[in-house]
């Protein structure tokens, strides 16, 4: 571990913190949820036991500014709590304390700073310390009334004796309050996840990434031309590469082929410049990754390589191009012209990859190294970008592009083949059902109808969007249908809907003319990393078949995971004790199917398998195992749906092809709509269209938000709640009045409120009144509704503070800060790159958070004879959110990796964006409004008095 946070030191904490924010905001929009709060502690802990302190601050700091984009104030306080407790817990371990170690090393460290922080912040908010305090003892003693009607009137009385006593002395009584829970909340985080924390060590990525091996020596680079020697790379007893002879020239594209483990990746990071394990490698000077006329680098996954929040702060990022630089050229060179001031998260894959190009060709590379680039993209998009890296080599800049697909690789002026001729071949099924697979009897069942299916993402609301519309669709039973179309036109969306993972807006889907429920239709998305949910292969197959115990290769689970991984071409011996996370993309694709397909066997499978781009990263050998498996699957009577942007490479398999054209239906906000939409559907979201807030400084925005926080918090009386909604109304004006994105409040907030009124009602407190013949504590009612009322106002200012505020403006306010402070700025971009890359990374953690957890909910519904395990479930479990717990955190680590190897690829830890616009006289003017409202609200609060004493 390294004493400086280094580049993968800083995307773990980022893509980290990232999983920790995520669920606590999933703990606080659901309530029903909460145990999420302590489950986010985990991926801090993770933190906390494979690096040092400086890097838990860092994620400490990413993941409070990632709560507050997504959920306002209340979720930054539980992330933080969760990053505190999680990383010091993960520390213990690493450490290897005792638990009794720990407990006593967390009253000092952890637990005697937390009573002194609340001290400080009850005393320097007295507003909200009388509405804590007066809420809690109205609350207690209108329960306590009901307990004395039990009949346990003394230890309610003996309660309520406490419960003053710790009011007039909360000096005392709070701190110490604090140390208790906290030492609680520690020991309570090492008994129930210190066995899961260890087991994760043992699959957790180990090292740095690659690239961050690296050295800038300073010298001018001189990448090209390149001569590799005699090279051999090895991960411990693994041979990672070896190659005995190749050259690059200046000018030069030469095409680089291999199966699948091959050692091609590894080959293009020797060329830039990773030292090999043995072996020459001889250039005129150093590789100068990421520098101007070094060598850059474009990898395969867009979504992790991308590293600005908007366009041009993605080219900004590490290091500012030269003032010399034609930015909109640039941009309109790869097919993005214009769109400079888009956010990246709204852009499509193949638009990623097209602006990952584009940030590598800024630093004007003397060698463009392309990693399998083209593997997501459609077939247009693929010849788009092979005639630019043609172009790119005829003005002279070598480019070496990783590839299985062969008409790219006949495209460049050589073919280098890296490793053996694959195997796997010889392991291919037959195109019959194999032994133990019989045909479904009778008419073939399976047969799927599309009938005017139509969907739209967030209809009714700013966001709306038109993805499909009037798609009229027949799968017949035991057929095999292609679904084609350009990037963005909806076809991963259109498989959703054909497994029943989202319901359509118009139109029906049915499979034999019902709809689609109880594991009828079963899908593989197209990301496999995110169906993988547990820990080993065998695992895997047989959770997501719906099987018991297969690590017992003679009984009849066992023997049906075994049958399902050959049947994909994977050999059993090798896979089913495989970890999870030790697979590459292509086997990870292979073990979804063998997990889709184990359960078969008697003809209980699906009936329907939707499988979205099964063949991508596939090898020729890997694609031939793939296609020798799914002609089984068909054969055995089981309906197939291939969305894929590699049709010539199905073959015969498939019976009739499908294109889905993007929806040209023009986007209506004012659709109708049943309800409000859910506060997960809205939290974190920018409006998609400028208003006059937009147009405020982000600056100004956060100033705001201080000031009205501080003020309610001093003066929490009904005047200043009263200035502080005239404040957010104004702002709401501002933001085009979007009264459709207003969300609904989850019903326990509701249900929580109203119990919480029938209690303060009958408490006791110094106004009363009678109301039909009732005694009814006014002055607990009042206190009640102001904590409410504060809460609620709260959240509004964090949802408007994040429709106003495009993500773009975050890391560019950042930059501006770094640039302005100088010195302690420089020392501050560590944690200033880690903000900006869980920025980036939030919205899409969250998307995979839930893909995991729908697909997990679909493994639920799953049965096999009856059983799972003994018995039917619907629900997950602890050991389930366990696993899933590590899972997701070594998805995370294994991003982050990739995230490290961009950072590196980008000249290393620089630049975060750039930098944004300061303040104008619209930002003057707002910063007067707001002092003026906020200042009458305390003045009226200051000289009249309440109305409820």
């Amino acid at each position: 571990m390294s004493r400086r946070a280094g580049a993968r030191q800083i995307a773990e904490a980022a893509a980290l913190a990232d999983v920790g924010a995520v669920l606590c905001l999933i703990a606080q929009v659901f309530p029903i949820a909460g145990g999420l709060a302590l489950a986010a502690c985990f991926p801090f802990a993770v933190v906390g036991l494979r690096h040092r302190l400086r890097t838990i601050g860092i994620a400490l700091a990413a993941g409070a500014v990632i709560a507050f984009v997504l959920g306002g104030t209340s979720t930054v306080t539980a992330t933080v709590a969760a990053a505190a407790v999680g990383g010091l817990v993960g520390v213990s371990i690493r450490r290897r304390w005792s638990q009794p170690t720990l407990l006593a090393l967390t009253v000092p460290v952890l637990a005697l700073p937390a009573g002194a922080a609340a001290l400080v912040g009850l005393a320097a908010l007295p507003g909200l310390r009388e509405v804590a305090f007066k809420t809690t003892r109205s609350t207690w003693t209108g329960a306590a009334r009901l307990l004395t009607g039990a009949g346990l009137g003394t230890p309610a009385d003996a309660a309520t004796a406490v419960l003053d006593w710790s009011i007039r002395n909360w000096p005392i009584a709070v701190p110490l309050l604090v140390v208790v829970a906290v030492v609680l909340g520690v020991w309570l985080v090492r008994a129930s996840m210190g066995h899961a924390l260890v087991a994760a060590l043992r699959v957790l990525p180990r090292g740095g990434s690659a690239l961050d091996t690296v050295i800038d020596s300073g010298a001018p680079p001189g990448p090209v031309p390149v001569a590799v020697r005699d090279v051999r790379v090895r991960f411990g007893e693994h041979t990672a590469l070896q190659i005995d002879r190749f050259d690059l020239a200046p000018g030069e594209l030469v095409s680089v082929t291999g199966r699948n483990g091959a050692g091609k990746s590894t080959l293009a990071r020797v060329v830039a410049g990773v030292p090999p394990t043995a072996g020459t490698v001889v250039r005129p000077g150093p590789a100068g990754l990421g520098a101007p006329g070094g060598t850059a680098i474009v990898f395969q996954r867009p979504e992790s390589q991308v590293l600005g929040v908007r366009v041009a702060d993605d080219l900004w990022f590490g290091r500012i191009p030269g003032p010399g630089t034609d930015v909109d050229g640039l941009l309109a060179r790869v097919g993005l012209a214009g769109m400079q001031e888009r956010e990246t998260v709204a852009l499509s894959g193949g638009q990623l990859q097209r602006l990952a190009i584009a940030s590598a060709l800024a630093r004007e590379p003397a060698l463009l190294i392309s990693d399998e680039s083209t593997a997501m993209l459609d077939t247009r998009g693929r010849a788009d970008v092979m005639a630019l890296y043609q172009r790119v080599a005829a003005e002279g800049t070598a480019v070496l592009h990783i590839t299985h697909h062969e008409a790219e690789a006949r495209a460049g002026d050589r073919v280098v083949t890296v490793g053996p001729a694959s195997a796997a071949a010889a392991q291919t099924p037959a195109s019959e059902p194999p032994h133990g697979v019989r045909r479904r009897r009778g008419s073939p069942t399976g047969t799927l109808v599309l009938d005017g299916v139509g969907y739209v993402r967030d209809g009714g609301t700013p966001w709306d969007r038109p993805v499909l519309s009037g798609v009229d669709l027949t799968v017949l039973g035991g057929t095999a249908t292609a679904v084609i179309g350009e990037n963005g036109a909806g076809k991963s969306t259109l498989a959703w809907l054909m497994a029943g993972l989202l319901k359509p807006t118009a139109g029906t889907v049915t499979v034999d003319g019902e709809p689609v429920a109880d594991g009828a239709v079963r899908i593989a998305v197209q990301h496999a990393r995110l169906q993988v949910l547990r820990a080993t292969v065998g695992r895997d197959v047989a959770d997501a078949a719906g099987l018991g115990d297969p690590t017992d290769p003679t009984g009849p689970d066992g023997l049906a995971v075994r049958r399902a991984l050959r049947r994909v071409g994977l050999d059993p011996d090798a896979f089913v004790d495989r970890r999870a996370d030790e697979l590459s993309g292509g086997e990870q694709r292979r073990v979804v199917l063998a997990g889709l397909l184990a359960g078969s066997g008697d003809g209980a499978g699906p009936r329907v398998l939707v499988l979205d781009e099964p063949l991508a990263g596939l090898d020729a050998a890997a694609t031939t195992a793939m296609i020798a498996a799914l002609r089984s699957v068909k054969a055995s009577g089981t309906t197939l749906v291939i969305v894929t942007h590699d049709l010539p490479g199905l073959g015969e398999l498939v019976d009739g092809v499908y294109e889905v054209r993007r929806s040209t239906a023009a986007p209506s906000p004012r659709r109708a709509r049943h309800g409000r939409p859910d506060m997960s559907a809205v939290l974190g979201r920018p409006l998609p269209h400028p208003t006059p807030a937009h147009r405020v400084w982000v600056g100004t925005k956060l100033a705001v938000l201080a000031a009205m926080g501080v003020v309610i918090g001093v003066w929490t009386d009904w005047w200043v709640i009263g200035a502080s909604a005239v404040l957010l109304a104004g702002w709401f004006a501002l933001a085009g009045a979007p009264w459709r994105a207003v969300p609904r409040l989850p019903r326990l907030f509701g249900t929580f409120a109203l119990i919480s009124l029938v209690l303060t009602g009958i408490g006791s407190g110094a106004t009363t009144a009678r109301l039909l013949g009732v005694t009814v504590n006014l002055s607990g009612v009042d206190v009640l509704a102001r904590g409410l009322a504060a809460t609620l106002l709260s959240l509004a200012a964090a949802l408007l503070f994040c429709w106003t505020t495009p993500l773009g403006q975050l890391p560019g306010f950042l930059q501006q800060c770094l640039d302005r402070f100088g010195r302690l700025g420089r020392a501050s971009v560590a944690t200033a790159t880690a903000v900006a890359l869980a920025v980036r990374l939030g919205p899409l953690v969250l998307s995979e958070v839930q893909t995991m957890w729908r697909l997990a909910q679909q493994r639920r519904r799953v049965v096999r004879r009856g059983r799972r395990r003994g018995r039917r479930r619907h629900h997950m479990d602890l050991e389930d959110l366990f696993e899933m717990l590590t899972l997701t955190t070594v998805q995370s680590c294994r991003r982050a990796g990739e995230l490290a190897d961009a950072i590196a690829s980008r000249g290393g830890i620089g630049a975060v964006a750039r930098p944004a616009d300061g303040p104008t006289r619209l930002d003057i003017l707002v910063a007067l409004a707001a002092a003026a409202v906020l200042g009458v609200g305390v003045a009226l609060g200051l000289t009249l008095p309440g109305m409820v004493n």
